[in-house]
């Protein structure tokens, strides 16, 4: 039967949510006749057939959702979701501080759009200029950081044709908030999913620092941070920010000391940094972005002060392991400066930290993470590690499968949980243990280093786990990776002589990218897995009796290949 939907205006009702809830009656009437309700959205009305005579609305099971996807409508708790995902959005984005001081303001953020063809005469990643007297910095989508900066100039510009001075800084961030908070008011918009950091000066209030996010809200802030890990860096913040002390010298130590924590980098580096002044000279406002070498500066002068701090605290707790009593002569020092020394050469061993004391668990982890940074500073894992183009790397290869979990007849499939145990030498990664606590060898994820590149060739359906898995990298750069695999390999079964037949199922590996010249496999402990495999198979119709290993020499790859000689019992 074909239906009309008519709206009665006479019988229109609303509905708790507020949306138009119209009645649909058929063209004709009869005994069979429906009758049905529905919501009406956008002019699409949404019904549901019911029993004549009755007006039933039934709302979608997914009702939660529709706070979720509408910028106007708040939640059952009163919140507006869409504000709070541009918020979220936020939090991906790269770090940005500012910091308030007595002579000036500091801007500085993190860099991501790194290239060595970048023109950074007309690329500006986190910190515009608005006008004379203020800049800011970003965090969030660059797009509408774009929109959000031009119109701030516009503001500005348009302010300073009609007065004929300068905007006031508050005044500027309140015209950009109200714009801000407009676009969470209307239907078919979003917000805007950046917040802004304000550095200004102006003749009422001084130097200055404001901070807006996508929901229109703005404050005044002596020191605060945007972006990725800004819960860490405003911690910081506040425990070293010296009110009433704070220098823009001490500012740029302070925003250097941050960052260098909070970035997820192993190493600060002054092409990922990005920082601005603010100051006042001779009656203009000054702004100034920082060129690369005067950030190199400042970072070196970071690295040395954390350096002589660290140094101290290791004298601290010599002194303290030995409750040595402090001189009270220039005769007591002159006696204690020996010992001193003799202290300070054997806290370099293993050993002697040890026996210091030195090896609390704050001391080593200093020490393994300044390891890790000399060792990962300039590493890169796709290089093969020799010291010369003509070097060969030999790695040294085993098998040991763990257990044969099933031997498809139909199919000709052998599926097994195996671990793979490779060992090498990376002449990039090695270091002297005596400079780093005695440290003789660290464990790394596997996905930071350079690996050897050996698959099974015949694997006909399986996973490798071994990103996921962390390697010993010894003192010396030896290198020991032990991943587990399931795999899936093809596997000729004959069955003439069923039950007593005899399978042999071979595993084949080798690499399809480096020839042999340059990289040299050997096979390893073929009876440890054999020892392995007679534990293993409790689950399964099938015995592995041995496992042999071959060697096949192609023309470029040298590949190694695993039997595993299967006896039905």
């Amino acid at each position: 039967m074909a239906l009309e939907a008519t709206l009665r205006n006479s019988g229109s009702k609303r509905s708790p949510l507020g949306l138009d809830i119209c009645s649909f009656a058929p063209s004709r009437a009869g005994a069979g006749s429906l009758s049905g309700s529905g919501v009406r959205r956008r002019g699409r009305p949404f019904w549901k057939a019911a029993e004549s005579g009755r007006s039933i609305v039934q709302p979608r099971s997914t009702m939660s959702r529709r706070y979720d996807s509408r910028t106007t409508i708040f939640s059952p708790e009163g919140r507006l979701y869409q504000v709070e995902y541009a918020m979220e959005a936020i939090g991906h984005a790269g770090t940005c501080l500012g910091i308030l001081a007595n002579d000036g303001v500091l801007l500085a953020a993190e860099r991501r759009n790194i290239h060595k063809l970048l023109d950074e005469v007309f690329f500006s990643e986190k910190i515009y200029k608005l006008n004379q007297d203020m800049a800011c910095s970003v965090a969030g989508i660059t797009s509408d950081a774009n929109v959000l900066t031009n119109e701030l100039r516009l503001i500005a510009q348009r302010y300073l044709l009609q007065y004929q001075e300068p905007i006031p800084c508050e005044q500027l961030v309140t015209a950009l908030c109200d714009i801000k908070q407009a676009y969470t008011q209307f239907g078919g918009k979003r917000p805007f999913g950046v917040s802004l950091l304000y550095i200004g000066w102006d003749k009422h209030y001084g130097f200055q620092l404001y901070q807006s996010d996508p929901s229109g809200n703005y404050g005044g802030w002596k020191a605060t941070c945007i972006g990725n890990n800004s819960a860490a860096a405003v911690s910081m913040l506040k425990q070293d920010y010296k009110e009433g002390d704070m220098t823009l010298k001490s500012a740029l130590a302070l925003a250097i000391k941050v960052l260098n924590k909070t970035m997820d980098v192993s190493k600060l580096s002054a092409e990922k940094v990005e920082i601005a002044t603010l100051t006042r000279e001779n009656g203009k406002t000054i702004i100034r972005v920082l060129k690369q070498k005067e950030v190199e500066v400042l970072i070196k002068k970071h690295e040395q002060e954390e350096a002589k701090a660290e140094r101290a605290s290791e004298e601290k707790r010599i002194r303290g392991s030995l409750h040595v009593p402090r001189p009270l002569s220039p005769l007591g020092a002159m006696a204690e400066a020996p010992l001193l020394l003799l202290l300070l050469s054997a806290s370099h061993g293993a050993a002697g930290a040890r026996s210091l004391g030195t090896s609390e668990p704050s001391f080593i982890a200093k020490s393994e993470d300044r390891l890790f940074k000399h060792l990962f500073e300039d590493y890169e894992r796709w290089v093969r590690p020799v010291e010369h183009l003509n070097d060969t790397i030999k790695v040294k290869f085993g098998l040991a499968i763990s257990q044969l979990v099933d031997v498809d007849e139909k199919n000709q499939l052998m599926t097994t949980n195996v671990w793979l145990k490779q060992e090498w030498v990376d002449v990039k990664l090695k270091w002297d243990p005596k400079d780093y606590a005695g440290i003789t060898s660290i464990r790394v994820p596997s996905a930071s280093l350079w690996i050897p590149d050996i698959v099974l060739y015949d694997n006909a359906d399986g996973h490798f786990e071994g990103t996921s898995t962390k390697a010993i990298v010894k003192h010396d750069g030896t290198i020991v990776w032990t991943p587990p695999a399931n795999f899936k390999s093809s596997c000729t079964i004959d069955v003439t002589y069923f039950p007593f037949d005899l399978q042999n199922c071979s595993m084949k590996f080798g690499s399809y990218s480096v020839p042999k010249e340059e990289d040299t496999m050997d096979t390893q402990g073929s009876e440890e897995p054999r020892n392995t495999l007679e534990a293993a198979l409790n689950s399964v119709r099938y015995i592995i009796r041995h496992i042999v290993k071959e060697n096949e020499v192609h023309e470029v790859v040298e590949d190694w290949q695993f039997i595993a000689q299967l006896l039905d019992p």
